[in-house]
């Protein structure tokens, strides 16, 4: 697919990217993150994660946890964490997403007076 040109609001001309499916790295970020999922630190090694991850997705799997409710909800939470952290450049990313970025108006938003 060829890139195409548009017009702003404003009159400026720019060239538009093809379409890019982005997925979200979590979905159960707002509840913990991938670190407190499988309970390992963050300086954890791809070895420890992927101990914890077969650790606990035999724990939480719905053929073994039949009657709980909630073990196939923790088991896809499992799973998102650790397809998450096995992989370097995701958990590269999400490491980015959980580190607090300076901000650019800190200097505007200084309590002590210019003058």
């Amino acid at each position: 697919m060829a890139p195409r040109s548009m017009v702003s609001p404003l009159g400026l001309t720019r060239t538009a990217q093809p379409y890019r499916a982005i997925r979200l790295l979590s979905t159960t970020s707002a509840r913990c993150s991938h670190y407190e999922t499988l309970p390992v630190p963050r300086t954890a090694s791809k070895i420890v994660i992927k101990a914890s991850f077969y650790k606990l997705s035999k724990k939480y799997h719905p053929d073994v946890k039949i009657n709980d409710k909630g073990a196939k909800e923790k088991f896809q939470a499992v799973n998102e964490a650790y397809s998450v952290l096995g992989d370097d450049r995701r958990r590269r990313a999400y490491d980015r997403e959980l580190t607090p970025r300076p901000s650019i108006y800190a200097a505007f938003t200084s309590t002590r007076s210019l003058l």
